[in-house]
């Protein structure tokens, strides 16, 4: 019985180490990054989000539009690829016929070059997504300004 018993405490702890080296594993699969979207008049969405490592920025979005139910995505397939097209129905082309205006994005406050379903987020980007013409047909986007925020002073342009 004492064998029985020493062998059980011993499967137990070895059974533990195995299951808590998974949750290490698991913690170490998913990335938090900063996302803000900015609708044409109000801030609709501004929290951390948690994505798996590997996600783009349309992964964030989407995790986002699953966790907050304030917050609605549409995203459709194009001959280019997943487009967004639509966030709490501000709809790509709200100003413009030719749809020049539309949702546009910065990861640390540039602007890539490629969609938001083709950028890789890594652990701590800050995402801004916002409403605007990234053609300068008279659209505008915002730029933070956070070099006095130890002071509690944080500032917005419009570009």
């Amino acid at each position: 019985m004492k064998m029985f018993k020493k062998s059980m405490s011993i499967l137990l702890v070895v059974m533990m180490l195995i299951s808590s080296l998974a949750l290490c594993s698991f913690a170490a699969d998913d990335v938090k990054v900063s996302l803000r979207i900015e609708g044409i008049d109000k801030c609709l969405f501004y929290g951390d989000v948690t994505a798996k490592v590997d996600a783009t920025v349309l992964d964030v979005i989407k995790a986002a539009d699953e966790a907050d139910e304030s917050l609605t995505a549409t995203i459709v397939d194009s001959d280019y690829g997943p487009y967004l097209v639509d966030i709490n129905g501000i709809v790509a082309g709200t100003y413009t016929t030719m749809k020049w205006d539309g949702w546009s994005y910065m990861v640390d406050g540039t602007s890539p070059d490629v969609g938001v379903s083709a950028y890789k987020v890594e652990a701590g980007d800050v995402i801004v997504m916002y409403y605007g013409d990234p053609w300068n047909t008279g659209m505008q986007y915002p730029v933070i300004n956070i070099e006095k925020l130890s002071d509690g002073i944080i500032s917005f342009t419009s570009m």
